[in-house]
């Protein structure tokens, strides 16, 4: 299980393990949330970028933008394989 990222995160890696159990194993349907859930993280990044942040703080939301956004990347490209 993943241990990084927001409590927004956790919070819905948890609810998609719920749902998994409950429903049964669809990659498919797990890769879906984790694209909407990524799509929204890199939104929110960029909505808080569009902001006034102090320099110190700006340079840590962009590298945690990249970070988010390399990580909707990636379940974008387990989609297509």
């Amino acid at each position: 299980m993943i241990t990084e990222g927001t409590w927004h995160g956790a919070l819905h890696r948890r609810w998609m393990a719920m749902k998994d159990s409950l429903m049964g194993h669809s990659e498919r349907a797990m890769l879906s949330e984790a694209k909407k859930s990524e799509e929204n993280t890199v939104k929110s990044f960029e909505d808080a970028l569009g902001g006034m942040l102090p320099p110190t703080v700006r340079d840590l939301v962009e590298a945690q933008h990249a970070q988010a956004q390399a990580g909707r990347d990636r379940v974008r490209s387990l989609m297509t394989s």
